[in-house]
């Protein structure tokens, strides 16, 4: 993880952890520790719940963003 990512990743979990945030993201380290990971494919939701539990499906969509 880049440095930048590092202190945007620090400043949501320090400051924004009683709010709903919405993270846009390529990168699965991202969002790993997020409550629920939605992802998309061609503008339609095609996966969604716990990034730890979507990860550990063998087909999961969210294992392939890794």
């Amino acid at each position: 993880m880049g440095r930048t990512d590092s202190i945007i990743q620090k400043t949501l979990r320090r400051n924004f952890r009683d709010c709903t945030v919405l993270t846009v993201a390529h990168r699965l380290f991202t969002v790993i520790d997020s409550d629920l990971l939605i992802v998309m494919e061609s503008g339609q939701i095609i996966e969604y719940g716990p990034p730890y539990l979507l990860v550990l499906q063998a087909m999961g969509n969210a294992s392939e963003v890794a």
